[in-house]
């Protein structure tokens, strides 16, 4: 419940992430999952439904390899989709 009101407070804010701008969205959704006392196992299996459906696969994959860590998932994220 904390981890929906957390990822709807991120879609209002900066709406689906699409794949742009992934430093600033990361940091606004981490922000707002920790201001929702959100553990980082659920804010890593939540992260997918931020995202728009073309890139959700990848995303998808990204959390299943490194499901483990936010920090890491952070980094390769940045790494796929940096500009």
């Amino acid at each position: 419940m904390l981890a929906t009101k957390a990822l709807h407070a991120v879609v209002e804010k900066l709406d689906q992430f699409d794949g742009q701008d992934i430093s600033n969205y990361l940091q606004t959704y981490k922000k707002e999952m920790e201001l929702n006392r959100v553990s980082k196992r659920e804010m890593i299996q939540t992260f997918e439904l931020a995202v728009v459906p073309e890139i959700r696969e990848r995303v998808k994959g990204l959390i299943e390899h490194f499901n483990e860590d936010w920090e890491v998932l952070s980094r390769a994220m940045k790494e796929e989709y940096f500009l």
